[in-house]
């Protein structure tokens, strides 16, 4: 699979944001990215115009800007069996050959996309991200250090950032845990929702964001659509709810 991915992202072709990113926005695509200096400079531009993902655009910019394609494409091979991983791990089943089957073929069903590094960045990659910071707080750990926790509130406040599919769900359920278990919720559980929380907040407040989605109204008949045509994972387990009961 890891060969597969590579080979397909490799074949992919850079277009709109892979392409812009690959420019120093704010010259007005006059002038190719040269260093991280340039980066951070545009980054800090993206965040108060257009997007809040800063994290995941970073990274983007890494790739697109300073890397190359083939670097992206080996990594982005081995993200996909990560986030498989990610699945099993979660989930908790056993990771015998029938779920590792069904985790990788949820990761090339369910993650229809472009195979261009912006897609696969912002949807898979930020995916494990958020996946292995839920991971880390689901393990039952309290003795952990000061220190520890210091760089456990950090990681999570990156992955917050993340993507905002993501986490405005993520956020929304782990709000409802921490409210019902209240008395079970370990420090570094507390710790680490309020970095996902700080994370969440600096993606979906940024100036960039909320230009972006003012004044933007999509009726409920066209949402409940959307929303039925999009999904691929419920009707996938469906279908595997039907080959087991066979």
């Amino acid at each position: 699979m890891v060969v597969v991915i590579a080979y397909l992202s490799n074949l992919s072709v850079w277009v709109v944001d892979d392409f812009a990113y690959q420019f120093n926005l704010t010259t007005d695509y006059t002038e190719r990215l040269r260093s991280v200096d340039d980066m951070i400079e545009w980054q800090i531009f993206h965040y108060m115009e257009w997007n809040g993902r800063f994290i995941a655009h970073v990274i983007v910019q890494f790739f697109v800007g300073l890397f190359g394609k083939l670097p992206f494409s080996i990594v982005n091979g081995i993200t996909y069996p990560l986030l498989a991983y990610m699945f099993l791990s979660l989930s908790g089943v056993k990771k015998n050959l029938f779920y590792w089957i069904f985790a990788l073929l949820s990761t090339m069903v369910c993650f229809t996309d472009l195979f261009a590094a912006a897609n696969q960045i912002n949807y898979i990659w930020m995916a494990v991200l958020v996946c292995a910071c839920l991971k880390v707080y689901f393990k039952k750990d309290d003795n952990v250090t000061t220190l520890g926790l210091i760089a456990l509130f950090l990681f999570s406040v990156v992955a917050g950032n993340a993507h905002d599919a993501y986490n405005v769900p993520v956020g929304g359920a782990l709000l409802i845990c921490h409210i019902a278990k209240r008395k079970e919720i370990t420090t570094k559980q507390w710790v680490m929702f309020f970095g996902l929380g700080l994370g969440g907040l600096f993606l979906c407040l940024s100036p960039g964001t909320l230009s972006r989605t003012e004044g933007r109204i999509v009726s409920f008949p066209i949402s409940l659509y959307n929303f039925v045509t999009s999904i691929r994972m419920p009707y996938l387990l469906m279908v595997l709810l039907l080959v087991r009961c066979k």
